[in-house]
């Protein structure tokens, strides 16, 4: 009874390893995101210019900050308001005194399976601390309207270090050949990040801009739903697939206008993908719970939860959903387009 007992242990045993991983696909949807303007929709006749910094860190000589943009660069391309530095009403100030506290961090080995790169990189902490002023000349006096915080003065950003700063691209094949080069370039490096810290954060005040002071037409936005591929399906999947389908149609409710239906719909959606995060069974394995994860992340957005949705993203599996990779930035750059939405919303008052 015992040695019967061991071969049926050991006949499950060997059939749970025979087991293959369960195979992922995505339904890619492209979507139009508009918001209306959080603040008033500035006219055509009304006139705004920036005013920059003249100065940065690794961009200390004088005007060399200005010269990172090109003039036709200064303008908020969503705003129907135009740029006029003589009849200026509105005056957009940019404060940001340069990166600072640099922390390059351990060498790592990268394994990018879906594009076959291999080798090493860098990252690189810093700050880079900046702000944005909205004043107002009512034709007597100049008038905040605005302080908005744009990246705070003890965040981290994190630029990774590659080949890229080397005239090359990709990573590096050493260790050594990266260390020789970082060693070599690093004052470059950190003046090209810098550049690159400061170009960041002007697209991103443009962003908030146009948030506030018109209709923000964001444009076609990937959404990328996960399902399992069709073939070759050891298990029968026809209840995920239901699911999956229900999420297209919500989305597409969503973006027709009909919000109220669609979030109802996909709060219920949204459970049903969490019960597959608990399931025991044998055809719900570590790739399923991924999908579940992954389209659980989308539907926090939707339902507003953006902590849940960024939590969710964050834990999922990085051999499946490596940095880099399609569906990866397709669900960051959802979310933090209603991050940033949800600041230009806490600007009204």
């Amino acid at each position: 009874m015992k040695s019967l007992l061991v071969l049926v242990l050991i006949s499950i045993s060997n059939a749970v390893s025979a087991q293959k991983e369960v195979a992922l696909d995505f339904n890619i949807k492209k979507k139009a995101i508009r918001f209306p303007a959080a603040i008033k929709v500035l006219e055509k006749t009304d006139y705004y210019r920036f005013l920059l910094p003249a100065s940065l860190t690794f961009h200390k000589a004088p005007g060399e900050a200005l010269k990172i943009f090109e003039p036709y660069e200064l303008s908020v391309p969503n705003l129907k308001a135009k740029m006029r530095e003589e009849q200026a009403v509105y005056f957009f100030e940019i404060i940001a005194p340069g990166v600072k506290n640099f922390v390059p961090n351990a060498n790592r080995f990268v394994n990018y399976d879906y594009n076959n790169q291999r080798g090493y990189c860098k990252d690189v902490n810093y700050n880079f601390p900046c702000s944005l002023i909205v004043k107002m000349f009512d034709g007597k006096e100049m008038k905040v309207l605005r302080k908005i915080e744009i990246t705070g003065n003890d965040e981290i950003l994190t630029t990774t270090y590659d080949m890229g700063f080397a005239s090359g691209s990709g990573l590096f094949p050493t260790e050594q050949a990266l260390n020789s080069s970082f060693s070599f370039n690093q004052a470059t490096a950190y003046k090209t990040i810098e550049r690159g810290a400061y170009r960041a954060a002007y697209y991103k005040f443009t962003d908030m801009l146009g948030h506030l002071f018109s209709e923000m037409n964001i444009g076609k936005t990937i959404i990328s739903i996960a399902i399992i591929k069709t073939k070759k399906r050891e298990f029968e999947f026809t209840d995920i697939d239901t699911v999956g389908a229900r999420f297209d149609r919500a989305i597409d409710l969503f973006y027709s206008g009909d919000t109220t239906l669609a979030k109802s719909q996909i709060a219920v959606i949204a459970k049903d993908y969490e019960k597959l995060l608990t399931s025991t069974e044998l055809r719900i394995d570590a790739n399923v719970k991924d999908l579940a994860k992954y389209n659980l992340s989308y539907c926090n957005v939707f339902l507003g939860d953006l902590a849940k949705a960024d939590e969710l993203r964050i834990s999922l599996n990085k051999k499946i959903f490596p940095s880099g990779y399609g569906p990866s930035n397709a669900l960051k750059e959802f979310i933090e387009i209603y991050k940033f939405r949800k600041k230009a919303e806490s600007l009204r008052q």
